[in-house]
């Protein structure tokens, strides 16, 4: 029933039917994505971090991770296994607040709130950023931001150039935070799997469960190289959270 709901929907909105090709073309290209290096993320699990740690942080600095989603019970799994190496976080969407561009948080949000509250739970990481309002871009002790549209895969070019000369060999821990819709959201997918190491983990944030979301990841999860690539869907307080993790 849910999958008639959304094939009626394409044929009745012509601008759907466009965006489903754009999907399944993007799709085909992820299914194609091999991943262009070895290096493994180094994990140095640390007994004594609590996840309120990490909780605290984001809280701190004004982000709603761990207020409004409990998306940080998710990340501190991980990142508290990779707390102590060195290597490369990078999140798309540092959270504008300028009310014209959509998914803006609005005038009261913090733009890079979660970009520094990475880096305080992560010491030895640098951490990269994107966004599509360049007036929120900025520089910081190991923080670097830069302009990405999340609907052009090209934008990604300045992003990745980076990540390129960083020196750790790829990405340990990628966020997907940007302007959540599902053509948007696999585009930053197919930009960044290729520089994921292995063990490392790709978190897509805010998949609200419509019919038409759900068919997409749910074609998505299956169409993701099976021998690189596992993908799970977490259902959180306030949406859904994709996790794609880099298995060889």
């Amino acid at each position: 029933m849910q999958l008639m709901r959304v094939i009626l929907d394409l044929i009745i909105r012509p601008r759907n039917f466009l965006n489903a090709f754009h999907l399944i073309r993007t799709m085909v290209k992820i299914k194609k994505t091999i991943p262009n290096n070895s290096l493994r993320v180094e994990f140095k699990s640390d007994p004594n971090v609590i996840s309120q740690d990490l909780s605290v942080l984001l809280s701190r600095h004004g982000s709603d991770k761990s207020t409004t989603h409990n998306y940080d019970e998710f990340y501190f799994k991980y990142l508290r296994n990779i707390r102590n190496s060195k290597g490369l976080v990078v999140e798309i969407g540092i959270g504008t607040n300028n009310p014209t561009i959509p998914s803006s948080m609005g005038v009261s949000g913090i733009p890079g709130a979660s970009l520094r509250a990475f880096r305080d739970f992560l010491p030895n990481m640098r951490i990269l950023g994107a966004d599509i309002d360049r007036e929120i871009l900025f520089s910081e002790e190991r923080i670097e931001t830069y302009y990405v549209d999340q609907k052009r895969v090209q934008s990604f070019d300045s992003l990745l150039s980076q990540i390129k000369v960083q020196g750790s060999g790829g990405i340990d821990f990628v966020v997907i935070d940007g302007l959540h819709q599902p053509l948007t959201d696999l585009n930053s997918v197919r930009a960044l799997l290729p520089y994921l190491k292995i063990g490392a983990k790709l978190f897509v944030e805010d998949i609200i469960p419509t019919p038409t979301n759900r068919l997409v990841w749910k074609l998505a999860e299956s169409i993701f190289n099976p021998k690189y690539y596992a993908s799970t869907l977490h259902i959180t307080k306030s949406a859904n959270l994709i996790e794609i993790e880099r298995l060889l």
